[in-house]
Protein backbone atom coordinates (compact mmCIF):
# COMPACT_ATOMS: atom_id res chain seq x y z
CA UNK A 1 0.00 0.00 0.00
CA UNK A 2 2.76 2.55 0.47
CA UNK A 3 4.45 1.80 -2.49
CA UNK A 4 1.44 2.67 -3.91
CA UNK A 5 0.94 5.49 -2.46
CA UNK A 6 4.10 6.61 -3.52
CA UNK A 7 3.47 5.72 -6.97
CA UNK A 8 0.65 8.03 -7.35
CA UNK A 9 2.11 10.79 -5.39
CA UNK A 10 4.97 10.75 -8.37
CA UNK A 11 2.05 10.71 -11.04
CA UNK A 12 0.37 14.04 -9.16
CA UNK A 13 4.13 15.35 -8.90
CA UNK A 14 4.68 14.88 -12.47
CA UNK A 15 1.44 15.54 -14.08
CA UNK A 16 1.73 19.22 -12.20
CA UNK A 17 5.06 19.77 -13.72
CA UNK A 18 4.06 19.11 -17.30
CA UNK A 19 0.58 21.29 -16.21
CA UNK A 20 3.47 24.23 -15.60
CA UNK A 21 6.29 23.56 -18.18
CA UNK A 22 3.74 23.66 -20.61
CA UNK A 23 1.26 26.21 -19.33
CA UNK A 24 -1.64 24.05 -19.33
CA UNK A 25 -4.57 24.27 -17.68
CA UNK A 26 -5.85 21.16 -15.61
CA UNK A 27 -8.78 21.00 -18.46
CA UNK A 28 -6.40 21.44 -21.58
CA UNK A 29 -3.63 18.58 -19.67
CA UNK A 30 -6.38 16.28 -19.40
CA UNK A 31 -7.49 16.68 -22.59
CA UNK A 32 -4.79 17.33 -24.77
CA UNK A 33 -4.22 14.44 -27.31
CA UNK A 34 -5.93 15.81 -29.52
CA UNK A 35 -3.77 18.01 -31.51
CA UNK A 36 -6.53 20.44 -33.38
CA UNK A 37 -4.98 23.42 -30.73
CA UNK A 38 -1.54 23.10 -32.76
CA UNK A 39 0.31 23.69 -30.08
CA UNK A 40 1.22 20.16 -28.97
CA UNK A 41 4.01 19.79 -30.83
CA UNK A 42 5.22 16.06 -31.42
CA UNK A 43 7.98 15.71 -29.41
CA UNK A 44 5.74 17.45 -26.20
CA UNK A 45 3.38 14.71 -26.70
CA UNK A 46 6.19 11.90 -27.27
CA UNK A 47 7.44 13.29 -23.72
CA UNK A 48 4.35 13.79 -21.60
CA UNK A 49 3.37 10.02 -22.66
CA UNK A 50 6.86 8.66 -21.84
CA UNK A 51 7.29 10.24 -18.65
CA UNK A 52 3.77 9.63 -17.25
CA UNK A 53 4.36 6.29 -18.39
CA UNK A 54 7.32 5.48 -16.24
CA UNK A 55 4.64 5.45 -12.91
CA UNK A 56 2.32 3.15 -14.19
CA UNK A 57 1.86 -0.16 -12.66
CA UNK A 58 4.79 -3.14 -13.58
CA UNK A 59 1.64 -4.72 -16.25
CA UNK A 60 2.94 -1.98 -18.96
CA UNK A 61 -0.17 -3.17 -21.66
CA UNK A 62 -2.15 -0.79 -22.84
CA UNK A 63 -5.72 -0.98 -21.12
CA UNK A 64 -8.44 -2.34 -23.81
CA UNK A 65 -11.40 -1.41 -22.74
CA UNK A 66 -14.85 -2.97 -24.78
CA UNK A 67 -17.32 -0.53 -24.26
CA UNK A 68 -21.05 -1.72 -24.90
CA UNK A 69 -22.94 1.02 -25.42
CA UNK A 70 -25.34 2.02 -22.57
CA UNK A 71 -23.41 -0.30 -20.00
CA UNK A 72 -21.30 2.04 -18.29
CA UNK A 73 -18.68 2.83 -20.51
CA UNK A 74 -18.69 6.89 -19.66
CA UNK A 75 -17.81 6.32 -15.86
CA UNK A 76 -14.84 3.95 -16.89
CA UNK A 77 -13.42 6.53 -19.12
CA UNK A 78 -13.90 9.46 -15.85
CA UNK A 79 -12.24 6.98 -13.85
CA UNK A 80 -8.93 6.92 -16.63
CA UNK A 81 -9.07 10.32 -16.48
CA UNK A 82 -9.07 10.33 -12.25
CA UNK A 83 -5.93 8.15 -12.38
CA UNK A 84 -4.52 9.63 -14.80
CA UNK A 85 -4.82 6.95 -17.29
CA UNK A 86 -4.52 9.46 -20.86
CA UNK A 87 -6.76 8.86 -23.34
CA UNK A 88 -8.54 10.32 -26.31
CA UNK A 89 -11.40 11.89 -23.16
CA UNK A 90 -12.79 14.20 -26.03
CA UNK A 91 -14.16 11.38 -27.80
CA UNK A 92 -15.28 9.13 -24.58
CA UNK A 93 -11.90 7.75 -24.54
CA UNK A 94 -12.64 5.92 -27.97
CA UNK A 95 -8.79 5.17 -29.27
CA UNK A 96 -10.37 5.51 -32.84
CA UNK A 97 -13.21 7.99 -34.20
CA UNK A 98 -15.77 6.18 -35.81
CA UNK A 99 -13.18 2.90 -36.14
CA UNK A 100 -12.67 0.24 -34.89
CA UNK A 101 -9.57 -0.51 -32.32
CA UNK A 102 -6.15 -0.59 -32.49
CA UNK A 103 -4.88 -0.44 -35.86
CA UNK A 104 -6.55 -3.02 -38.13
CA UNK A 105 -7.43 -6.69 -37.42
CA UNK A 106 -3.84 -8.32 -37.61
CA UNK A 107 -1.11 -8.94 -34.53
CA UNK A 108 1.03 -6.96 -36.40
CA UNK A 109 -1.67 -3.91 -36.96
CA UNK A 110 -2.45 -3.95 -33.39
CA UNK A 111 1.75 -4.02 -32.30
CA UNK A 112 2.02 -1.45 -34.42
CA UNK A 113 -0.75 0.83 -32.35
CA UNK A 114 0.52 -0.04 -29.48
CA UNK A 115 3.81 1.12 -30.04
CA UNK A 116 2.83 4.40 -31.97
CA UNK A 117 -0.59 5.96 -29.38
CA UNK A 118 0.16 8.49 -26.76
CA UNK A 119 -3.10 6.73 -24.86
CA UNK A 120 -2.64 4.11 -22.01
CA UNK A 121 -6.05 3.78 -21.95
CA UNK A 122 -7.85 2.59 -25.15
CA UNK A 123 -11.75 2.37 -25.36
CA UNK A 124 -13.67 0.48 -28.02
CA UNK A 125 -17.35 1.29 -28.87
CA UNK A 126 -17.85 -1.01 -31.94
CA UNK A 127 -17.67 -4.81 -32.60
CA UNK A 128 -14.02 -5.99 -31.82
CA UNK A 129 -11.79 -6.94 -34.40
CA UNK A 130 -11.11 -10.72 -34.61
CA UNK A 131 -7.22 -10.16 -33.69
CA UNK A 132 -6.81 -10.12 -29.60
CA UNK A 133 -3.19 -9.05 -28.81
CA UNK A 134 -3.07 -9.94 -25.24
CA UNK A 135 0.94 -9.22 -24.63
CA UNK A 136 0.40 -5.67 -25.50
CA UNK A 137 -3.32 -5.17 -23.95
CA UNK A 138 -5.11 -5.65 -21.12
CA UNK A 139 -8.56 -6.66 -22.02
CA UNK A 140 -11.24 -5.37 -19.98
CA UNK A 141 -15.04 -5.02 -20.53
CA UNK A 142 -17.84 -4.17 -18.66
CA UNK A 143 -21.88 -6.29 -18.72
CA UNK A 144 -24.62 -4.91 -17.69
CA UNK A 145 -28.34 -7.20 -17.56
CA UNK A 146 -29.26 -7.24 -20.93
CA UNK A 147 -32.97 -5.76 -20.86
CA UNK A 148 -31.80 -3.31 -18.90
CA UNK A 149 -29.36 -1.83 -21.33
CA UNK A 150 -31.76 -2.38 -24.25
CA UNK A 151 -34.22 -0.08 -22.26
CA UNK A 152 -31.48 2.60 -21.50
CA UNK A 153 -30.51 2.19 -24.57
CA UNK A 154 -33.93 3.25 -25.98
CA UNK A 155 -34.37 6.33 -23.81
CA UNK A 156 -31.13 7.93 -24.65
CA UNK A 157 -31.87 7.60 -28.63
CA UNK A 158 -35.32 8.54 -28.43
CA UNK A 159 -34.08 11.72 -26.80
CA UNK A 160 -30.80 12.59 -28.99
CA UNK A 161 -33.20 12.28 -31.53
CA UNK A 162 -36.00 14.03 -30.16
CA UNK A 163 -33.90 17.22 -29.92
CA UNK A 164 -33.47 16.53 -33.37
CA UNK A 165 -36.73 15.88 -34.60
CA UNK A 166 -39.27 17.16 -32.21
CA UNK A 167 -41.98 15.21 -33.70
CA UNK A 168 -39.76 11.95 -33.43
CA UNK A 169 -42.32 9.30 -31.31
CA UNK A 170 -40.73 5.83 -32.24
CA UNK A 171 -42.33 3.84 -29.55
CA UNK A 172 -39.72 1.18 -27.41
CA UNK A 173 -41.15 -1.81 -29.77
CA UNK A 174 -40.53 -0.43 -33.24
CA UNK A 175 -37.16 1.08 -31.66
CA UNK A 176 -36.35 -2.67 -30.79
CA UNK A 177 -37.85 -4.41 -34.16
CA UNK A 178 -34.52 -2.47 -35.67
CA UNK A 179 -31.65 -3.34 -33.06
CA UNK A 180 -29.85 -5.84 -32.97
CA UNK A 181 -30.73 -9.00 -31.23
CA UNK A 182 -27.92 -10.06 -28.21
CA UNK A 183 -25.93 -7.23 -28.45
CA UNK A 184 -23.68 -7.66 -26.51
CA UNK A 185 -22.37 -10.42 -27.47
CA UNK A 186 -22.14 -9.14 -30.86
CA UNK A 187 -19.61 -6.77 -29.58
CA UNK A 188 -17.50 -9.46 -27.93
CA UNK A 189 -17.81 -11.99 -30.78
CA UNK A 190 -16.69 -8.97 -33.16
CA UNK A 191 -16.15 -9.26 -36.71
CA UNK A 192 -17.96 -13.00 -36.49
CA UNK A 193 -20.90 -12.03 -36.06
CA UNK A 194 -21.20 -8.48 -37.01
CA UNK A 195 -23.63 -9.21 -39.95
CA UNK A 196 -24.71 -12.71 -38.88
CA UNK A 197 -28.99 -12.03 -39.74
CA UNK A 198 -30.80 -11.04 -36.77
CA UNK A 199 -32.00 -14.14 -34.62
CA UNK A 200 -29.57 -16.41 -36.78
CA UNK A 201 -26.23 -16.32 -34.35
CA UNK A 202 -25.34 -20.06 -34.03
CA UNK A 203 -24.27 -22.50 -31.14
CA UNK A 204 -20.73 -22.30 -32.59
CA UNK A 205 -20.89 -18.10 -32.63
CA UNK A 206 -21.76 -18.47 -28.78
CA UNK A 207 -18.96 -20.82 -28.05
CA UNK A 208 -16.84 -19.09 -29.57
CA UNK A 209 -17.90 -15.34 -27.71
CA UNK A 210 -17.04 -17.38 -24.47
CA UNK A 211 -13.73 -18.48 -25.19
CA UNK A 212 -12.87 -14.82 -25.96
CA UNK A 213 -14.48 -13.66 -22.72
CA UNK A 214 -12.07 -15.66 -21.28
CA UNK A 215 -9.28 -14.14 -22.41
CA UNK A 216 -10.59 -11.00 -20.67
CA UNK A 217 -8.13 -10.03 -18.08
CA UNK A 218 -11.05 -8.22 -16.35
CA UNK A 219 -14.90 -8.21 -16.07
CA UNK A 220 -17.30 -5.30 -14.26
CA UNK A 221 -20.36 -5.79 -13.55
CA UNK A 222 -22.14 -2.66 -13.37
CA UNK A 223 -25.17 -4.42 -10.94
CA UNK A 224 -22.10 -5.42 -8.86
CA UNK A 225 -20.00 -2.03 -9.81
CA UNK A 226 -18.49 -1.23 -6.48
CA UNK A 227 -17.31 -4.57 -6.10
CA UNK A 228 -16.17 -6.16 -9.20
CA UNK A 229 -14.56 -2.27 -9.57
CA UNK A 230 -12.84 -2.67 -7.12
CA UNK A 231 -11.47 -5.67 -7.87
CA UNK A 232 -10.25 -4.72 -11.28
CA UNK A 233 -8.82 -1.10 -9.62
CA UNK A 234 -6.93 -3.48 -7.11
CA UNK A 235 -4.93 -5.00 -9.79
CA UNK A 236 -4.00 -2.06 -12.07
CA UNK A 237 -3.06 0.24 -9.12
CA UNK A 238 -6.24 2.48 -9.56
CA UNK A 239 -8.56 4.09 -6.85
CA UNK A 240 -10.66 1.60 -5.88
CA UNK A 241 -13.47 3.25 -5.57
CA UNK A 242 -16.20 4.25 -8.52
CA UNK A 243 -15.24 7.28 -10.73
CA UNK A 244 -16.46 10.77 -9.74
CA UNK A 245 -19.92 12.31 -10.83
CA UNK A 246 -19.62 13.67 -14.31
CA UNK A 247 -22.34 16.46 -13.41
CA UNK A 248 -22.67 17.09 -17.10
CA UNK A 249 -23.98 13.42 -18.00
CA UNK A 250 -26.03 13.29 -14.31
CA UNK A 251 -27.88 16.33 -15.83
CA UNK A 252 -28.28 14.93 -19.09
CA UNK A 253 -29.40 11.44 -17.76
CA UNK A 254 -32.06 13.52 -15.30
CA UNK A 255 -33.42 15.79 -18.16
CA UNK A 256 -33.93 12.93 -20.47
CA UNK A 257 -35.87 10.64 -17.77
CA UNK A 258 -37.78 13.56 -17.39
CA UNK A 259 -38.63 14.12 -20.74
CA UNK A 260 -39.08 10.70 -22.00
CA UNK A 261 -42.41 8.78 -21.63
CA UNK A 262 -43.60 5.47 -23.70
CA UNK A 263 -46.91 4.98 -22.75
CA UNK A 264 -47.35 3.58 -26.30
CA UNK A 265 -45.02 0.44 -25.36
CA UNK A 266 -44.82 -2.47 -23.47
CA UNK A 267 -41.08 -1.70 -22.58
CA UNK A 268 -40.62 -5.83 -22.39
CA UNK A 269 -38.09 -7.13 -24.23
CA UNK A 270 -38.40 -10.62 -25.79
CA UNK A 271 -36.25 -13.53 -24.18
CA UNK A 272 -35.15 -13.73 -27.90
CA UNK A 273 -32.99 -10.28 -27.84
CA UNK A 274 -31.36 -11.39 -24.54
CA UNK A 275 -30.88 -15.06 -24.49
CA UNK A 276 -27.42 -15.41 -25.07
CA UNK A 277 -26.52 -11.77 -23.58
CA UNK A 278 -28.23 -13.30 -20.24
CA UNK A 279 -26.70 -16.68 -20.21
CA UNK A 280 -23.11 -14.78 -20.83
CA UNK A 281 -23.61 -12.55 -18.46
CA UNK A 282 -24.52 -14.94 -16.02
CA UNK A 283 -21.47 -17.36 -16.63
CA UNK A 284 -19.35 -14.39 -16.28
CA UNK A 285 -20.70 -13.21 -12.91
CA UNK A 286 -21.27 -16.32 -11.39
CA UNK A 287 -18.65 -18.61 -13.07
CA UNK A 288 -15.68 -16.98 -14.32
CA UNK A 289 -15.81 -14.19 -11.57
CA UNK A 290 -15.78 -17.51 -8.41
CA UNK A 291 -13.68 -19.90 -11.07
CA UNK A 292 -11.77 -18.55 -13.87
CA UNK A 293 -12.32 -22.57 -15.14
CA UNK A 294 -16.09 -22.90 -14.14
CA UNK A 295 -17.64 -25.02 -16.43
CA UNK A 296 -20.42 -22.73 -18.37
CA UNK A 297 -23.14 -26.15 -18.08
CA UNK A 298 -22.44 -26.27 -14.34
CA UNK A 299 -23.58 -22.46 -14.15
CA UNK A 300 -26.48 -21.84 -16.08
CA UNK A 301 -29.68 -22.76 -14.82
CA UNK A 302 -32.31 -24.49 -16.26
CA UNK A 303 -33.92 -21.21 -17.49
CA UNK A 304 -31.07 -20.12 -18.65
CA UNK A 305 -29.85 -23.57 -20.72
CA UNK A 306 -34.31 -23.89 -22.08
CA UNK A 307 -33.98 -20.26 -23.19
CA UNK A 308 -30.51 -21.32 -24.95
CA UNK A 309 -32.37 -24.15 -26.72
CA UNK A 310 -35.21 -22.25 -27.85
CA UNK A 311 -33.16 -19.70 -29.69
CA UNK A 312 -30.73 -22.40 -31.48
CA UNK A 313 -34.47 -23.91 -32.45
CA UNK A 314 -34.98 -22.76 -35.86
CA UNK A 315 -38.54 -23.65 -35.78
CA UNK A 316 -39.39 -21.62 -32.71
CA UNK A 317 -42.25 -19.74 -32.67
CA UNK A 318 -42.11 -15.99 -33.24
CA UNK A 319 -39.07 -15.88 -34.57
CA UNK A 320 -38.08 -13.31 -38.32
CA UNK A 321 -35.66 -15.91 -40.00
CA UNK A 322 -36.05 -13.56 -42.87
CA UNK A 323 -34.08 -10.98 -41.93
CA UNK A 324 -30.82 -10.54 -43.76
CA UNK A 325 -28.58 -8.30 -41.52
CA UNK A 326 -28.15 -7.84 -37.72
CA UNK A 327 -30.70 -5.15 -37.83
CA UNK A 328 -33.23 -6.87 -39.79
CA UNK A 329 -33.22 -4.71 -42.46
CA UNK A 330 -31.96 -1.41 -42.02
CA UNK A 331 -30.71 -0.49 -38.49
CA UNK A 332 -32.35 2.70 -36.04
CA UNK A 333 -30.10 5.03 -34.40
CA UNK A 334 -27.74 3.57 -32.51
CA UNK A 335 -25.66 6.54 -32.10
CA UNK A 336 -22.79 5.91 -34.79
CA UNK A 337 -23.02 2.31 -34.59
CA UNK A 338 -26.25 2.10 -36.60
CA UNK A 339 -24.91 4.61 -39.81
CA UNK A 340 -21.75 2.11 -39.24
CA UNK A 341 -23.45 -1.21 -39.82
CA UNK A 342 -26.10 0.61 -42.63
CA UNK A 343 -22.69 1.76 -44.24
CA UNK A 344 -21.33 -2.31 -44.03
CA UNK A 345 -24.37 -3.05 -46.04
CA UNK A 346 -24.49 -0.75 -48.58
CA UNK A 347 -21.22 -1.80 -49.51
CA UNK A 348 -21.49 -5.02 -48.96
CA UNK A 349 -24.82 -6.67 -48.89
CA UNK A 350 -23.86 -10.41 -48.95
CA UNK A 351 -25.66 -11.50 -45.13
CA UNK A 352 -23.97 -13.67 -42.79
CA UNK A 353 -25.36 -17.44 -43.36
CA UNK A 354 -26.23 -19.38 -39.97
CA UNK A 355 -24.78 -22.66 -40.06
Amino acid sequence: MEALRKKRERMRKDYAEKQAAYGLSELELKTSWATKSGIYSDENMQNLTIDCNLYQESDNRHIYFLHIHKAGGTSFCAAARANYYFANFEEDCNAAYQGQCCGGDSIEAHAEFAEKTPYKFVANEWPMYDTMDSQRYRYVVQLRQSSDRYKSHYKVDKFVLQKRIPTFNQTFDEWLGLQPDNFSMRMICGERCLKRPKFQLTRDDFNYTIARLKRFDNIVFLEDYERSYSRFASEVGWEAKPAPTNTFLTKTAKQAGKMISDTNSTNIVPSSYTALDDAIYDYAKNGMAVDPGANADAVWSAKHKKSLEQYFDPGAAGRQLDCVTACCHKCSFIFLWGEYMNKLLASDPSPGKRG
